[in-house]
């Protein structure tokens, strides 16, 4: 060993080096007291020298020129320590080369020694190349081994290959070394990062060193399968029997995963049998099974496996590429490409181009054959529907599709082409009563069949499936609802709060009373919604409201006139039918709605009704007489279909609203009583019998304004218009009367047109009392006519009040053509019109009309000029009534009496004439018909069909034309010839035999009549009605604790209540299960068996979601772990297995029930204890709850009943 320079190079200086002179013996030299602080550098100094000495073996060479080094060789000097030689002295050689068989023994004794760095020094002084590389290969392995991990992978690369180089010249045994080594660091580079190449030449290393076993292994990790199996048949002898069978397995799944059936996968089964029953018992290669067998031809047992697996299309494909059974797999194909329709299109959406599942099954279906011996006339109307689900602008389609559906009686399509068709309502833009009344037929239809299909609603009709989209699940009365559809939203809303029993990606399970209860709840909400929109739109349609004003003037100043403006020559009889048909619709779609089992606001739906009735009542006794009347009913009711159904309903609205004592206070209310009133008795031949008896009627009572008082005391009016409308009693006409003067002078609100048909009807019975009806010369408008006759029973009534009706008649025309607060009560469709000349005008001419013929019929002179003088107040003029303002004397009053229904295709002024009596020699007057009759009863019939003027002339208001003379006189006839003119047109026109009686101041009996209504019905709640109260009570209550423990129930419970339902049932079926009763079989049957199979559920529905977690990893793109994918597809198939065998026994309709075989219970509660102990205890806790009540019920044995004990025989003799 050379020591150089190593006091040169020491950082301690030669003072502190001096104190190692302290150890000479004898010194004579000065050395420093040792201090441990001064010098510490020197102690230092001395353990790096004592480590350099000890190094040599033999020999230690020093040189070293500083000062620094005088005192340490001074002391080793003193010692003999050394030997000083100068420069240029004489020195001994420093060592004595050696031979290459010396360096050649050395280097194997450091290889030997894994001193592997030496050994390539001494191998390449001995020339020895080879075991030099091989040393520097060992020393690389090393180096790999203990350097950071970071830096592993490269290192054990490099050392690998240069084993590999290593190998090319070597033979025998050191060449599977060599191998080895290169397949031992090729494998621990791989496993530095998981890096399959370094893996893959590991593998083709350990094969090149014959070590089998290590190399199938690596060449698995490395899904090598292809040389796995090479090497296995190769060496089969060689490689590890368990690592062979396992690998065998492996690649059978592996060559079926990756598509290749045949060319590989087959060579692995010794034939196609076992080919395909491997397949059939592994659950991850369903569609590999499915394949094979359609490339063996056999088509339909192919598309069953894709059917059952859910893979609808690839069934369908399957079937279309059969051809040896082509009809039959056609005919199932098309049954298949249905299904998929079905079940990939919800309810109540069209097709979108996201919906994929649907586009291709769509593209199917326009390969389905359509021979008519395949495709049914359903079938075809169903393929055009879904394909309509695609267009845009189908709802034309949806319609006629609707009722091709209807006409063969399949609701549930019928259902769902009309909820395509009014998705969207159709426009009502510029719509005419004619295309409303269609709209409405269509969606009348609609509600019905969707009331039908919900009241008829059964979970288990495959229709009903299809269309929401829904399946038998596993679970007994359980259903399975498809993901991403209208009713899994209904489902999964939160407000919904049902108990879900299974759940995956694709569905969702819930119980078969829930979803019952569920479905029916949202589609009745889903009805209506829809009506209730429908409802409003038509609130808002001008086409049920035509415009007065337009009708009487033909033109409308009002900017944005929400009513109808129809032309006066569309006013026909199959006009006023259509307008009456679409009010009848409109009321039986909304009746619809309330009787939907929903929640409502009473007070709302009173109020929509009232808007029905009221549009209704207008409709049947119009404002004028161009919008027809009453008595254009009787002539078209054949042609309204609903009239029948929608009268009736009409009654059970009236009936019911009427019913309520009290209702809010509004200032149509009274305006309702009316109407009400007059169309129930109208519509209902028992109304005039307990009409009186309506408890609404007395809603008025506690108010002051509609008390009236007289000498004998207080009278509440409202009955007296009841009484007045039934007209059944002597006093029925002054009781009307009464009613109107009273509203009159109280200025009470109510609708115009409601006052004046009340004036009308008064008028016309007056008329039809004074002439004792004997209706020979009468005139009056048709429509008054049967009105009457139909109306009035009592032929008898008094009349005496007539002056008053007359008075109020002038005060209410004073009103009308004043304005302003003398008209502020009256209405107009729910409107003041006080300060609306332009509506108020309209009206006069009715009540014009009413007093005119009043003077008409009643021949007395006196009564004329009364009536004359009344029409005095008239201040403006109308077209409508403006002979009766511009008339000079009662000749004019009659021309405009006669001409006063003129220019109406509905309605018009008639002369009854008598066939008993001389016929009239005068001609008929303008604007009057001659009707003829022979006795009373023939007046309603003669009316009804006799035809209206054939040819109307055409309608030009009068202040737009010159007026003509006529015989009735008018502006320029009679109002200059003065009263002889007057007569003579008296005298032209044939008079009525009427009672003539003069007027008589009728105020003093007014203020002394009494009420002849009856009084107000009070109803008193019954003890019955009390007991049924209670009772409903109670069931309520009860019903809601049931409700609440239902929502509190987990899943497994819901199965086992599903089971128990179906166990219960098929118990009472004697036929069925014939036990004795109260057999002890039959309570584990109901009371155990149910948890049983809530269990045997419970694993299988872990299972089945297992598979489907494994079945998504395996077709991942990921990395795959064959060994815990093959060993869970074991453990997924026990169970399945597992479950299918128990599930069988434990049916409820097994054998071992039926033979009531309590030992063969027992042993397959054990059998299920053993299944339920395969599924993880964490997902199996609430199963475990069930299995053990199983167990407890069953396989312990009951406790034997302890007899009571006897009591102690008395012995004692009581006797004395």
């Amino acid at each position: 060993v050379l020591l150089y320079k190593f006091w040169e190079d020491s950082t301690v200086g030669l003072k502190q080096w001096r104190v190692v002179l302290n150890i000479i013996e004898t010194r004579n030299v000065h050395a420093p007291s040792f201090d441990e602080e001064r010098h510490a550098g020197v102690c230092s100094e001395l353990k790096f020298l004592y480590v350099a000495i000890t190094r040599s073996r033999k020999n230690l060479w020093i040189v070293d020129c500083s000062e620094k080094a005088e005192p340490m060789k001074m002391l080793w000097d003193s010692k003999g320590y050394i030997d000083i030689h100068a420069p240029g002295d004489d020195v001994p050689q420093l060592g004595v080369t050696s031979t290459p068989a010396e360096w050649n023994s050395t280097g194997r004794t450091l290889f030997a020694s894994r001193r592997y760095t030496q050994a390539v020094h001494a191998f390449e002084r001995a020339g020895k190349t080879r075991e030099a590389k091989i040393s520097h290969t060992y020393y690389l392995r090393d180096n790999a081994r203990a350097i950071e991990p970071e830096a592993k992978q490269n290192a054990f690369r490099r050392a690998a290959e240069s084993f590999l180089e290593c190998v090319r010249d070597a033979e025998g045994k050191e060449r599977r070394v060599f191998f080895h080594n290169a397949a031992e660091c090729f494998e621990r580079a791989g496993s530095c990062g998981d890096n399959m190449q370094d893996y893959a030449r590991a593998a083709r290393a350990y094969e090149d060193a014959k070590e089998y076993t290590s190399a199938v292994r690596l060449y698995k990790k490395t899904e090598m399968f292809d040389e796995a199996i090479r090497v296995v048949k190769s060496h089969r002898q060689d490689v590890d029997e368990e690592l062979a069978s396992e690998f065998g397995c492996q690649s059978h799944q592996v060559f079926f995963n990756q598509g290749q059936l045949y060319r590989k996968a087959e060579t692995l089964f010794e034939s196609v049998e076992e080919q395909l029953q491997y397949l059939e018992d592994n659950i991850l290669l369903d569609d590999c099974h499915a394949a094979v067998l359609a490339e063996l031809g056999r088509h339909q047992e192919a598309a069953e496996i894709h059917m059952v697996e859910g893979r609808t299309m690839e069934a369908i494909d399957a079937l279309l590429d059969d051809k040896e059974n082509e009809s039959e797999s056609k005919r199932r194909a098309n049954d298949w490409i249905f299904q998929g329709l079905w079940e990939n299109t919800s309810f109540s959406r069209k097709i979108e181009d996201t919906d994929a599942d649907a586009l291709k099954f769509l593209q199917r279906a326009f390969k389905v054959d359509k021979d008519p011996k395949l495709l049914s006339p359903t079938r075809k109307d169903e393929l055009e529907l879904f394909q309509s689900l695609r267009k845009p602008d189908g709802a034309s389609i949806f319609r006629r599709l609707a009722y091709r559906f209807l006409g063969r009686k399949e609701n549930h399509q019928t259902v769902l082409c009309f909820d395509h068709y009014f998705i969207d309502f159709p426009s009502t833009l510029q719509i005419t009563n004619a295309d409303m009344a269609t709209i409405l037929e269509d969606f009348g239809q609609y509600c019905r069949s969707f009331r039908d299909l919900i009241l008829g609603l059964d979970v288990a009709n495959e229709d009903t499936q299809r269309l929401f989209n829904f399946r038998p699940a596993s679970i007994g009365n359980a259903y399975r609802v498809k993901a991403k559809t209208w009713l899994y939203e209904q489902v999964t809303n939160a407000s919904a709060k049902l108990q879900v029993l299974e759940r995956d990606d694709e569905f969702i399970s819930v119980s078969s009373d829930e979803l019952h209860q569920l479905l029916q709840t949202v589609l009745w909400k889903r009805l209506e919604r829809r009506i209730l929109d429908e409802n409003s739109l038509c609130h808002r349609i001008p086409v049920f409201t035509p415009c007065l004003p337009f009708v009487m003037n033909s033109e409308c100043h009002q900017v944005n006139c929400p009513r109808h403006h129809v032309d006066y020559q569309d006013l026909t009889q199959d006009w006023f039918n259509r307008q009456i048909r679409i009010h009848l619709l409109q009321i039986l779609i909304y009746h619809v709605y309330l009787g939907i089992p929903t929640p409502k606001d009473r007070d709302r739906t009173i109020q929509d009704r009232r808007y029905w009735i009221h549009r209704f009542h207008e409709t049947l006794r119009p404002a004028a007489h161009y919008l027809g009347s009453e008595a254009s009913v009787r002539q078209g009711g054949s042609k309204v279909p609903e009239a029948v159904l929608g009268s009736q309903t009409v009654v059970k609205w009236l009936r019911d609203i009427l019913g309520n004592r009290e209702m809010p206070f509004d200032g149509m209310l009274l305006t309702f009583l009316c109407e009400g009133a007059l169309l129930l008795m109208r519509f209902d031949p028992n109304a005039r019998n307990d009409l009186m008896r309506a408890p609404l009627l007395g809603v008025f009572a506690k108010d002051d304004s509609f008390l009236w008082l007289n000498l004998k005391g207080t009278v509440y009016v409202v009955p007296e218009l009841y009484h007045c409308l039934r007209a059944a009693d002597h006093s029925f006409i002054s009781a009307g009367i009464v009613f109107f003067q009273h509203i009159v002078e109280r200025k009470i609100c109510i609708d115009i047109n409601v006052l004046c048909h009340l004036s009308e009807f008064l008028a016309g019975s007056v008329i039809l009392t004074r002439v004792r009806f004997n209706l020979h010369n009468v005139v009056l408008p048709r429509g008054w006519i049967l009105a009457l006759l139909r109306q009035i029973v009592m032929r008898e009534p008094d009349t005496m009040l007539l002056d008053r009706l007359l008075f109020s008649m002038k005060a209410l025309l004073e009103g009308l053509v004043k304005g302003g607060e003398e008209a502020k009560y009256i209405l107009f469709e729910g409107q003041e019109i006080a300060n609306l000349p332009g509506f108020r005008i309209l009206f006069m001419h009715r009540i014009c009309r009413a007093m005119g013929l009043i003077g008409y019929n009643i021949p007395n002179r006196n009564l004329r000029d009364d009536v004359f003088q009344m029409l005095q107040v008239l201040r403006t003029t109308h077209h409508s009534f403006k002979r009766f303002a511009t008339a000079r004397s009662w000749g004019g009053i009659i021309g405009a009496v006669q001409t006063s229904c003129s220019h109406s295709h509905l309605d018009e002024m008639v002369q009854l004439c008598s066939t008993e009596r001389p016929r009239p020699q005068k001609p008929s007057p303008e604007g009057i018909r001659r009707v003829f009759f022979k006795n009373l009863d023939d007046v309603p019939l003669v009316l009804s069909t006799g035809a209206l003027r054939p040819q109307a002339e055409a309608f030009i208001p009068s202040f737009l034309k010159p007026q003509a003379t006529n015989v009735g006189g008018g502006d320029n006839s009679t109002e200059g010839q003065g009263g002889n003119a007057a007569a003579e047109i008296e005298q032209q026109i044939e008079q009525p035999e009427a009672d003539v009686t003069d007027l008589v101041d009728s105020r003093n009996i007014v203020d002394s009549l009494t009420s002849t209504a009856a009084p107000l019905a009070v109803e008193h709640i019954s003890q019955k009605q009390k007991d049924v109260a209670l009772c409903l009570l109670k069931k309520y209550r009860q019903r809601a604790r049931n409700q609440k423990l239902e929502k509190n129930k987990t899943p497994t419970q819901k199965v086992c209540d599903s089971y128990f339902e179906t166990c219960l049932g098929l118990a009472l079926d004697r036929k069925k299960m014939q036990w004795p009763r109260g057999f002890y079989y039959r309570k584990l049957y109901l009371g155990l068996v149910p948890h049983l199979l809530a269990c045997i559920k419970g694993v299988r529905s872990y299972a089945f979601s297992a598979k489907a977690k494994a079945k998504k990893r395996y077709r991942g793109n990921e990395k795959q772990d064959y060994d815990g994918m093959h060993k869970t597809t074991n453990e997924i198939t026990a169970i399945l297995k597992g479950c299918k065998n128990l599930g069988s026994q434990l049916d409820p309709s097994s054998e071992v029930h039926k033979k009531r075989d309590i030992e063969g219970l027992k042993r397959l509660v054990r059998e299920v204890e053993e299944l339920v102990n395969l599924v993880p205890s964490g997902i199996s806790s609430d199963i475990y709850s069930h299995l053990h009540l199983a167990i407890k019920g069953i396989l312990r044995e009951p406790q034997p009943i302890k007899a009571k004990p006897k009591p102690e025989l008395n012995v004692e003799d009581d006797l004395v």
